[in-house]
């Protein structure tokens, strides 16, 4: 497409429908496929969340299921995970059977689906909060987890810092992914500084552009994610700062550098 001088109204209004696709595996895998960031992230949350082996997890947008694999490691296995990607998914149950686990992933909605018995937790991690282009339906959201926890249940967020993602925007950066391939990304604050878009750019040296992706993911300071769990009928709200990722390959970790945990009881 060339240059873009307004990157936010080429994002598609669902974007994250086909977004996560091989291409999302090649480009973020050095951080999103990490073993050692997925390790420290579920260090954190039994750290957090002080959970039994026994309790009920649910991991919505679980992806290719890194932490539901990483939790049954360590003896939980009451675990159920449930995304829109089927490429993802796929992976996450081959590498599953590979370790003779049998784990419940679904593909299906996270804002309007019903899990087969109340959870103890249920999480969405690694910036997978806020992709919808109206605000109201992260509330929607928030609620049909509320409706899937038991009394008493935890929700937990693993968002961008906004305030931070905003004063250290990084406008362009570009990252090799092997040495035939390179990611080129460009970065945006949408209108009304609700927004970040992104631009993701794959180029194969030997064939030319194979991929050009725009997609937006909603910005929250501290105080407003904390006022929209309070909407969606949560209690308790407590922060928690998220060890940086790390880069297998050591270059730029994009938008999961600056991360926060926000908590939120079901009364």
């Amino acid at each position: 497409m060339g240059p873009v001088k307004n990157l936010e109204i080429h994002v598609p209004k669902d974007w994250w429908k086909t977004y996560f696709s091989e291409t999302y595996y090649k480009t973020d895998g050095d951080v999103v496929q990490n073993d050692v960031n997925t390790r420290r992230e579920v260090d954190q949350l039994l750290k957090i969340l002080k959970l039994k082996k026994t309790s009920r997890i649910g991991d919505f947008c679980c992806g290719q299921a890194r932490h539901i694999l990483e939790f049954a490691r360590r003896g939980y296995h009451n675990i159920i995970g449930v995304d829109a990607s089927p490429f993802l998914l796929d992976l996450g149950r081959k590498q599953a059977r590979q370790l003779n686990l049998n784990i419940p992933l679904i593909q299906g909605d996270v804002v309007k689906i019903q899990l087969p018995e109340k959870m103890d937790t249920i999480y969405i991690l690694g910036n997978a909060f806020g992709y919808f282009q109206s605000a109201n339906q992260n509330i929607k959201l928030l609620k049909n987890i509320r409706n899937n926890l038991a009394s008493g249940g935890k929700v937990i967020l693993d968002i961008m810092d906004g305030e931070k993602i905003k004063k250290n925007l990084v406008p362009f950066s570009a990252e090799w992914v092997d040495k035939n391939h390179i990611v080129c990304r460009e970065r945006q604050i949408g209108k009304g500084e609700r927004r970040i878009i992104s631009r993701r750019i794959f180029i194969d040296t030997r064939k030319g552009v194979l991929s050009d992706d725009f997609y937006a993911i909603d910005l929250f300071s501290p105080k407003q994610i904390s006022a929209l769990l309070k909407r969606a009928g949560f209690k308790n709200v407590s922060m928690h700062a998220v060890t940086p990722s790390r880069s297998k390959s050591k270059q730029s970790t994009g938008l999961m550098g600056h991360r926060l945990f926000i908590v939120g009881v079901k009364p």
